[in-house]
């Protein structure tokens, strides 16, 4: 299916009342799907800063995601708005056929008696990289990072995307994957992965539950960790932990939590006891755009903390040029003309500090930004010390 057709068959609406919890917040695309065969429903949620600027995010996806849409979207938004991750859109697949979609053999015997459907993950693979990526490349801002969350059989299909079609995505994330299904699948995936010069991916994390932890289970995941060691992805980030108390249904939660942490060990910049710099910011983000693929931008929140760092050293001109660096990246931030008029203020460019506040008032006001009461003490109080009286209305 080509996007256009994709588009054509997509509906946007929120989720009506009374839907999960999870999904409070959510848009409602409905696509209708002619490698499945059926109308999917998918939740998608978009980052805070979403609307006020025209920034590009990577895409994580979820499956299970009328039943993990809530914790995900929680922790991916904790560890952004602490520097520790990018902020991302998240898109939750839900459910028609659970165990259908997310196993990618039928399995043995045993496992085809319990699982009758089992057996349809190369369909649903194909219904996410032919018809959901397209679709929600088109429908939003996004940029060629792709992570995928799964849960038990989502992580089965996880590992096996991963190791089937390596371009697929960059990053995947699995709390308890079904490692044992037909007799050891995944690590004959692994074994038949082969040098290629297409894309390949940057991470891999596995949690279990320490409840779930048998010999057998940690055998499991001992094969795999062993079988990897033999791929040929330089610079490939893979490991695996037991999380102590949990059982197979707790595990998710800090499961993923772990899991992104460890993909994004390196996103935030590293400073000991050094002046934060435009030029050490730099080559961060320059080491981090060529380890994932596309131009990473800094984000606002991060440089916004390194300014606020140069500050406290009293390196005022370092935390200028950051704050300056960070009004050109995010033109629409009050949050950003604002940091950057106390700096000027705190160096005695009062004048260009006053323009900075007015700015960021007028940006709050358009914005209807909640710290706009906030704003404008701060203009008013500079105001007071000029003896100026000028209103902070809309810039020409």
């Amino acid at each position: 299916m080509c996007q256009a057709r994709a588009l054509l068959l997509l509906s946007f609406l929120p989720f009506p009342a009374g839907a999960s919890s999870g999904l409070d917040g959510a848009e409602r695309l409905l696509l209708r799907s002619s490698v499945l065969g059926e109308e999917r429903v998918l939740a998608v949620v978009t980052p805070a800063s979403y609307a006020r600027g025209q920034e590009r995010y990577p895409v994580l996806y979820l499956t299970d995601g009328d039943a993990q849409m809530g914790h995900a979207r929680a922790t991916a938004e904790f560890l952004a708005r602490n520097g520790l991750m990018p902020e991302v859109i998240l898109v939750g697949i839900l459910n028609t056929e659970r165990s259908r979609d997310l196993t990618p053999t039928p399995g043995t015997k045993e496992e085809q008696a319990s699982h009758p459907a089992a057996g349809g993950g190369e369909r649903f693979l194909d219904f996410i990289e032919k018809e959901l990526i397209p679709a929600v490349d088109v429908r939003y801002r996004t940029v060629p990072m792709r992570l995928y969350a799964g849960h038990s059989l989502g992580g089965l299909l996880g590992l096996h995307a991963l190791f089937r079609r390596p371009g697929l995505f960059q990053a995947v994330v699995v709390a308890s994957p079904s490692l044992g299904w037909d007799d050891g699948l995944i690590v004959r995936d692994v074994r038949a992965v082969t040098p290629g010069t297409g894309r390949v991916p940057r991470a891999l994390y596995l949690t279990v539950g320490g409840q779930e932890a048998s010999p057998l289970v940690l055998e499991d995941f001992q094969l795999l960790a062993k079988a990897m060691k033999t791929l040929p992805w330089p610079d490939f980030a893979s490991g695996w932990q037991v999380l102590p108390g949990e059982d197979h249904g707790s595990v998710v939660l800090p499961g993923y939590y772990s899991g992104l942490r460890h993909v994004f060990a390196d996103w935030r910049m590293r400073l000991g006891d050094a002046v934060p710099s435009v030029a050490a910011l730099r080559t961060h983000y320059q080491g981090l755009s060529q380890r994932w693929g596309y131009s990473v931008v800094p984000p606002e929140s991060a440089v916004n903390f390194l300014g606020s760092r140069a500050l406290e050293l009293g390196a005022t001109a370092s935390a200028i040029e950051l704050f300056r660096l960070n009004v050109a990246s995010h033109p629409a931030s009050a949050d950003a003309h604002d940091s950057l008029a106390e700096a000027l203020q705190r160096d005695g460019q009062l004048s260009a500090a006053r323009e900075s506040y007015r700015r960021a008032v007028v940006l709050a006001e358009e914005s209807r930004d909640p710290l706009l009461p906030e704003l404008r003490a701060h203009l008013e109080q500079l105001d007071k010390r000029l003896g100026t009286v000028a209103p902070a209305g809309p810039s020409r």
